[in-house]
């Protein structure tokens, strides 16, 4: 896993490994507003380490927290 610049960002691609999902299903939880991308550099989007940790204990029984690493 990449660590970007402040050390508290990720990227797309690691945003979708963690959550397990395809980067439509990232674009459509972005237009549902449930996570939303924090700086664009380019073409690159990337969130913060602390939203989608939020995110993943937001959802207990999708994820099991043990088995991510962030």
């Amino acid at each position: 896993m990449t660590i970007h610049s402040d050390g508290n960002l990720l990227d797309s691609d690691e945003v979708c490994t963690i959550l397990g999902i395809t980067h439509n299903n990232l674009h459509q939880l972005k237009h549902r507003k449930q996570l939303t991308w924090v700086e664009k550099k380019g073409k690159r989007v990337y969130y913060s380490r602390a939203d989608v940790w939020n995110y993943v204990n937001s959802r207990p029984n999708k994820y099991k927290i043990e088995q991510i690493s962030l």
